[in-house]
């Protein structure tokens, strides 16, 4: 495992963890995203950083149970600050359906820190 797919477990595990047991810091979460971050939703909405902070400080908690896996990783291209990594993302919570997604993600990396710069989701029928 590289770095970057090290930082999208690390990420999904701050998010399941914010969305599903309302714990940790919403600025180390928030920290990992660029100010100049994009997302598009797979529903096709785009969503931008002051989105983004929105989203997770309405949302703190409100997906009991939540469980997120991370897997089939492809690095599909580096350079020398960054990566761009597709992966598929699954989500399950009690008495829901299962929630599939396909996700590409561009990082940055600055020095130590990655950061994420743009996420596609796309929903898996």
């Amino acid at each position: 495992m590289n770095h970057y797919e090290a930082e999208i477990i690390e990420a999904h595990i701050a998010i399941e963890n914010w969305l599903g047991r309302g714990e940790g810091d919403i600025n180390a979460l928030l920290a990992r995203f660029r100010p100049d971050f994009m997302m598009i939703a797979p529903t096709g909405v785009h969503l931008d950083y002051p989105t983004l902070a929105r989203f997770f400080d309405s949302q703190r908690g409100s997906r009991p149970g939540l469980k997120i896996v991370v897997d089939e990783f492809t690095l599909l291209q580096t350079w020398d600050n960054g990566a761009l990594v597709h992966y598929r993302e699954t989500q399950t919570r009690p008495e829901q359906p299962v929630n599939v997604r396909w996700s590409t993600a561009a990082l940055t990396q600055e020095g130590v820190n990655i950061t994420w710069r743009l996420l596609h989701e796309t929903a898996q029928p």
